[in-house]
């Protein structure tokens, strides 16, 4: 963290005194892991003020779209909440895209909360300053990367011993398909950030530039593209999909740390675009390799509000035993060709 690996993103609310305590305390602790991607106020006279050597970037009219454009993670109210005039309804925009937020505690924080809002808060020393916390998922951090540590580790082991495998199906596809072997497409992860997924090439090269071509089969409802017996898949490609051997090169994805083994799939920019509010809260855990969907029949599911439903109640009932048990039922999946 003090090298700035994996930091979370903050958005500040406010840019008085509690505001300059937070942006000091973080410019002094680099390990806390946190960057300060904007600071917002409500009163729009104030933008372009200097607080602790940051600019006042815009006002609450700005606010949704600093969530979605910076990629915050968490929201820090530094601020009187009776100066914003809708706050309860930003409150539950951030409660249903899955942000976390945190409230410096004084009197009407206290009055606020206990009146309007659902969510139950914990009282917390944040890094040495006193907050109200409201978590938009319930596993803990501290679990989260316990999960992900032993992930690296676990793909690292299926790296070395699915590498013959990866070996023999990239001469297949280097000698019988024109093109690269690998397939690299952009991708969204948590919180919206963007990375490069990997695959082992199982279409034409030209894939991408023809799939407008194949839109009247699609067969998923929602902002997604799927077909069952895609036109595009090569021979060698439509091997690769029913036992998922394609998805091999996506260890590599959990090595660098833009995904996770178990999670909710990462979809494409364009995809997240058309996003209505409740989708965007399948951000909020890293994206995985498998999840409840691809255990559950994800051929089967055409549905894709179904589809998010999956992913929700997997990030709202997280727990180890969970992800071992799907962990079991990949396993299964995938040697029976079914997903």
């Amino acid at each position: 963290r003090q090298e700035g690996f994996d930091p979370k993103n903050i958005l500040i609310i406010g840019s008085h005194k509690r505001a300059e305590r937070i942006i000091h305390e973080l410019g002094e602790h680099k390990e806390y892991g946190l960057r300060i991607r904007g600071i917002l106020d409500p009163d729009s006279s104030r933008i372009d003020n200097v607080v602790d050597g940051m600019s006042v970037t815009g006002d609450m009219s700005d606010f949704k779209e600093e969530i979605m454009t910076k990629e915050i993670d968490e929201v820090f109210f530094a601020i009187d909440l009776n100066t914003i005039t809708n706050i309860h309804e930003i409150f539950n925009y951030l409660n249903i895209i899955g942000v976390s937020y945190h409230i410096m505690i004084n009197e009407s924080v206290h009055t606020y909360s206990d009146q309007n809002l659902d969510l139950k808060p914990i009282t917390t020393s944040y890094y040495g300053m006193p907050m109200l916390s409201f978590h938009s998922i319930a596993a803990s951090h501290f679990k989260l990367y316990i999960k992900n540590g032993i992930e690296k580790t676990f793909a690292l082991i299926l790296l070395f011993f699915s590498f013959p495998v990866l070996l023999l199906f990239s001469i297949v596809i280097k000698y019988t398909t024109n093109g690269p072997v690998l397939f690299k497409q952009e991708r969204v992860g948590l919180h919206g950030r963007k990375f490069y997924q990997y695959k082992l090439r199982s279409m034409i090269v030209n894939a991408e530039a023809i799939k407008d071509q194949y839109s009247h089969l699609n067969e998923q409802s929602g902002p997604v593209f799927k077909i069952k017996d895609d036109p595009r898949l090569t021979k060698v490609g439509k091997f690769m999909r029913k036992y998922s051997i394609d998805e091999l090169p996506q260890l590599f994805n959990i090595l660098l740390g833009s995904m996770t083994l178990i999670g909710p799939r990462p979809p494409m920019p364009s995809e997240v675009r058309e996003y209505k509010d409740t989708h965007h809260r399948r951000l909020s855990m890293k994206p995985g390799i498998t999840g409840l969907w691809q255990v559950s029949g994800r051929n089967k599911i055409q549905n894709f509000d179904e589809w998010v439903k999956l992913d929700l109640e997997y990030i709202d009932n997280w727990s180890f035993m969970l992800d071992i048990k799907i962990v079991f039922k990949t396993v299964s999946t995938v040697l029976s060709g079914t997903g």
